[in-house]
């Protein structure tokens, strides 16, 4: 059966500052693979696992990464989309192995990867001037970590009067500014507060885009299946609607996504999403983006959106 899937798998050697150090290793269709990969906010809880199917045996040499060679620093991407579509990135990180097994007649190299590995390693040692705000510090933390691919900083007017000293693990220095609202995305760093979030291109899923099953709520998140669906961003806002389930439905905030399935053109199989949302400022099932215009109506919630009754 087709499924007018497309993906293009890159393989990159690179420096501990990563830069590319080598020619990359570029797998798409025909060749078959399967994975699955998880990106969550949390460093260590963003990792992939990626299978990919009868390759050459010189390929294979090329890919292969032992777990305890720290000196072959390998980053893999995957893009992947719907024919005649855009393809979107639905995975970056570091390889941490690339093995080969064998299951019936098949042989397979899988890549075990993990993101935001680069924040282990990152220190930073300088002194910040006075009358600074702290998006600007904020910025000066970024534009010193090795292995940082991007940034998405919200401004943050404060400004901090007096000469800090910035000294520590780079991720650390980070949260103590903004508040524990930075995360890590596909080797990217998000500043983002609890009531904000960025703009996605799917902003609803229903029953009719591609919903699955039904929501399931656990105290702050609410998680939802869906067909796959690489457009999918941490923190976007997303609107759910369900007819199976309605009092689950408006707007939230995506908090990780995970996508897993089979794609290639000789052989593939079912691809799909899911979605963990956080609930946030969750004012009769409606995520508030706009913080002002609640308070006005709830005058005991504070700037942050505590309740002060």
């Amino acid at each position: 059966m087709a499924y007018n899937r497309r993906y293009i798998l890159t393989i990159t050697p690179i420096t501990k500052e990563g830069k590319p150090r080598g020619k990359p290793i570029v797998i798409r269709d025909p060749l078959t693979i399967s994975f699955n990969v998880k990106r969550m906010p949390m460093m260590g809880d963003s990792c992939a696992t990626i299978d990919i199917y009868n390759l050459q045996p010189s390929t294979r040499k090329k890919l292969f990464l032992d777990y305890f060679d720290f000196n072959n620093i390998q980053k893999v991407t995957l893009e992947a989309g719907y024919q005649n579509g855009k393809f979107d990135l639905i995975y970056k990180g570091r390889i941490l192995s690339c093995r080969a097994i064998k299951e019936h007649t098949d042989v397979i190299m899988r890549i075990e990867a993990q993101s935001g590995l680069f924040v282990l390693d990152s220190y930073i040692s300088s002194l910040s001037t006075g009358g600074k705000l702290v998006s600007d510090i904020t910025n000066d933390v970024l534009s010193s970590t090795s292995g940082l691919e991007g940034a998405d900083v919200e401004p943050i007017t404060v400004t901090i009067p007096r000469p800090v000293a910035l000294v520590g693990n780079e991720m650390a220095v980070l949260q103590t500014y903004t508040k524990g609202n930075a995360i890590v995305d596909n080797e990217k760093v998000i500043v983002l507060s609890d009531n904000k979030t960025i703009d996605g291109e799917i902003r609803v899923i229903d029953d009719s885009t591609g919903l699955l099953g039904v929501p399931e709520r656990e105290q702050v998140t609410l998680t939802v299946k869906c067909i796959f669906e690489p457009r999918i961003k941490v923190g976007q806002g997303l609107e759910i609607k369900s007819k199976v389930a309605p009092e689950f439905d408006g707007q939230y905030k995506v908090w990780g996504v995970s996508h897993s399935g089979k794609m290639g053109l000789a052989a593939s199989g079912e691809c799909t999403t899911t979605i963990q949302l956080f609930t946030g400022l969750n004012i009769f099932g409606r995520f508030q983006t706009d913080l002002s215009a609640v308070q006005q109506q709830y005058p005991q919630l504070d700037t942050e959106g505590n309740y002060n009754g």
